[in-house]
C-alpha cells in the first residue's frame, strides 16, 4: 500500500474501523473490520490493501439502509495494523497490540498449548478495555458492540 493510501485509511479506520480479538471455541482470533452502509468505500479499502472479504450484513429494520463489512482476520489483520501503525491517532494500542498478539500455527492449525492460549487470553482482555475506553462516548460503536461479546 502506498503511503498515501495508508495515511487516508488510518484516518477512515481511526474514525470508523475496529480491531478486535475475539473467542471462538475456546481459540483467540485476531480481527480488523470496517462496517458501512458504502459498499464503493469498502471495495477501495480492500484493493488497496489487498487484505480481507466484504460481506453483507444485515439491515435490521426494513427502513435501515444495507451494511457491508470489510474483514480482515489473523495475519492479515497484523499487517493492517502494522501497514497503518504510525498513521493512526486514536487506535495506535489496538494496532500494536494486533502487531504483537501470538498467532501461533504449525501447518495451518493452531497450537494448543496453554502459554500461548493464557497470551491470547491477556491479550483479548487488554483490547477489549481498549475498545471500551474509546467507544465510551460514541453510541452505537460497532467495535464496543462486536468486539465487546468476544
Amino acid at each position: 500500500m502506498n503511503a498515501k493510501d495508508a495515511i487516508y485509511l488510518a484516518g477512515f479506520f481511526d474514525g470508523e474501523g475496529c480491531f478486535c480479538i475475539i473467542n471462538n471455541n475456546g481459540y483467540s482470533q485476531l480481527k480488523a473490520f470496517v462496517t458501512l452502509t458504502d459498499l464503493g468505500l469498502l471495495e477501495w479499502c480492500r484493493q488497496a490493501t489487498g487484505l480481507g472479504r466484504i460481506y453483507k450484513i444485515g439491515s435490521g429494520a426494513a427502513h435501515h439502509a444495507q451494511q457491508w463489512q470489510w474483514h480482515c482476520s489473523g495475519a492479515e489483520t497484523r499487517h493492517l495494523a502494522s501497514e497503518l501503525l504510525p498513521y493512526l491517532k486514536l487506535k495506535q494500542k489496538q494496532a500494536q497490540l494486533a502487531i504483537d498478539f501470538p498467532i501461533i500455527h504449525r501447518r495451518g492449525k493452531p497450537i494448543k498449548h496453554p502459554l500461548s492460549r493464557l497470551g491470547q487470553t491477556v491479550a483479548r482482555e487488554r483490547m477489549r478495555e481498549l475498545n471500551r475506553k474509546k467507544a465510551k462516548g460514541a453510541s452505537g460503536s460497532s467495535c464496543a458492540r462486536d468486539c465487546g461479546r468476544g
